[in-house]
């Protein structure tokens, strides 16, 4: 175990005790060891990584330091946004422009599900499928209303994640939690009476009154009493390209979401990918914008892109082939003028366990009070179910600190 906060040695380490132990380091899970830990409990935050930040993460590219590495956004919700500036003292600004969802050419709200649902169905005409087709036609029509425009715009920190990152650790360093990174759960075992709780890692045993996890995290095994529960997951493959390109945007973005390009080539006319989730898509966002890199690229006529795709169908391509194909279609997308040359890429491929809130509420009703879960899928709906539990918090304003940075891709 990599250990912060704590002199605790090897052997006492199969002794360790705590009121909760939390697992996973991504945003949300360390504000609520944060907030645990101000309700005066002793907390324990364990992540199999060795950086802070689950997805929302930084890393060294190439001549760029500090880059984001995935395509993020924060739901809006003015609650969630006020409380991540109290907590974190860190400023959201207004995306410009804001987030939208791209289907063949036609824009719509981030939020609207007409371009999910139009997807589905040239997916069921696809198939030729005749109940697929009847039911998606269906689900077109009960979505064709519009819905109610949010009067909060989308709101993101100006120097991206990072800016999260570094206000987290910043605050982690003024608490008591103890943080251990690079610390694989293989097991949860929780004891009959559901009183107490033994996380089994590569590299010790931590003993806990309740155990914190959340829609992403990796739960292998789950007993009660020496009884096995079984745990319904999807394990879902991702890529992150990150594309250093000369040239500019044809139209501006700051964060999209593309349907109706396709990943094999000659054809432009289906999703960019297919994925249980979202119905196909594939996730475009600027990082370079929210990078101290900004004014450079600018100047220089350049962008610094990362697009996210689910799936599979790319397994065994090597990252020049994936990067050029990927141009391509953000050029038949019009997203980038059609001058725009590639210059350098890198590519992260990585596998993220989902559970439902359905799962997740049966695993609670199965082993909790000690199984404390919580639906840590989307940061800004996080943060909403947090805000009551955190009430009016005071904060000091964080000061700027250099965050460890990931391995280079």
């Amino acid at each position: 175990m990599e250990e912060r906060n704590s002199s605790t040695t090897r052997r006492d380490r199969e002794l360790l005790l705590y009121d909760g132990v939390i697992i996973g380091a991504s945003p949300y899970m360390l504000l609520e060891a944060l907030r645990l830990e101000e309700a005066g409990q002793r907390v324990a935050v364990l992540d199999r990584r060795d950086v802070v930040g689950g997805a929302w993460y930084i890393a060294d590219l190439g001549e760029f330091t500090e880059v984001e590495v995935g395509c993020h956004y924060i739901e809006r919700c003015s609650t969630a946004y006020d409380l991540l500036e109290e907590l974190l003292g860190t400023e959201l600004v207004e995306m410009r422009p804001q987030p939208f969802a791209l289907y063949r050419g036609l824009a719509f709200d981030r939020a609207c599900a007409i371009p999910r649902k139009l997807n589905a169905l040239h997916r069921g005409l696809e198939s030729r499928n005749l109940k697929r087709i009847i039911y998606h036609c269906w689900d077109l029509v009960r979505h064709l209303r519009p819905a109610p425009r949010s009067d909060t715009p989308y709101r993101y920190p100006d120097r991206g994640c990072r800016s999260i990152v570094q206000a987290l650790l910043t605050r982690l360093e003024r608490s008591s939690v103890d943080l251990f990174l690079g610390t694989d759960v293989k097991a949860i075992e929780i004891s009959e009476d559901r009183r107490s709780v033994a996380c089994v890692t590569d590299s010790g045993l931590v003993r806990s009154t309740f155990v914190v996890v959340g829609s992403c995290t990796d739960v292998r095994e789950l007993s009660v009493g020496g009884r096995p529960i079984e745990i319904q997951k999807k394990q879902m493959p991702h890529h992150n390209i990150i594309l250093h390109l000369h040239g500019t945007k044809k139209r501006p973005f700051s964060y999209v979401e593309s349907f109706g390009i396709s990943l094999q080539r000659g054809n432009h006319h289906q999703p960019l990918a297919s994925s249980s989730i979202g119905g196909g898509i594939a996730r475009v966002s600027d990082i370079g914008f929210y990078s101290d890199h900004r004014e450079r690229l600018e100047e220089r006529g350049e962008l610094l892109l990362c697009v996210h795709v689910p799936g599979e169908q790319w397994e065994g391509k090597d990252t020049d082939d994936f990067a050029t194909n990927i141009l391509d279609k953000l050029l038949r997308g019009r997203l980038v003028e059609k001058k725009a040359t590639l210059v350098q890429a890198w590519r992260e491929k990585y596998e993220s366990p989902l559970m439902t809130q359905t799962e997740l509420d049966r695993l609670k009703q199965e082993a909790g009070p000690a199984l404390q879960t919580k639906f840590t899928f989307d940061l800004g709906l996080g943060m909403t179910s947090l805000a009551d539990s955190w009430g009016s918090v005071e904060c000091d304003q964080v000061a700027t600190r250099a965050a460890p940075i990931a391995p280079k891709l």
